[in-house]
């Protein structure tokens, strides 16, 4: 469940700071944002970087490579320093409608591959 949180957050935080191409052709994007996490007295705030990289077939279609990087969420837990690190990276596929030629909303599927430690 946790994974599936951290990644919300990550694609949320993403979805408006994409840089999209014109037609087709690569393209590259950067974001962020801040990563939080809470649960049984654990409580910590960080900022999370992501980075992306895609290439968009045609003006209907495109691929992306993601990084994302959640950063280290540090908190104290009755005596005990407590640290999570989280990263991961992300592939997906975009499917765009091209309302007008500065408008396209866009439909993103992909898998998110993260590592919590």
């Amino acid at each position: 469940m946790k994974h599936l949180k951290i990644a919300g957050v990550c694609l949320a935080m993403l979805m408006g700071a994409q840089a999209q191409a014109d037609d087709n052709g690569f393209y590259v994007g950067i974001g962020a944002g801040l990563a939080h996490e809470g649960f049984s007295g654990f409580r910590a705030d960080d900022t999370a970087f992501k980075g992306l990289f895609g290439y968009s077939v045609n003006r209907y279609f495109a691929v992306e490579a993601e990084y994302a990087d959640a950063g280290t969420l540090e908190d104290d837990i009755n005596g005990l320093d407590v640290a999570l690190t989280n990263d991961g990276f992300i592939s997906a596929v975009l499917g765009k409608w091209p309302v007008t030629d500065a408008f396209s909303p866009y439909l993103k599927l992909g898998y998110a591959f993260y590592d919590s430690t």
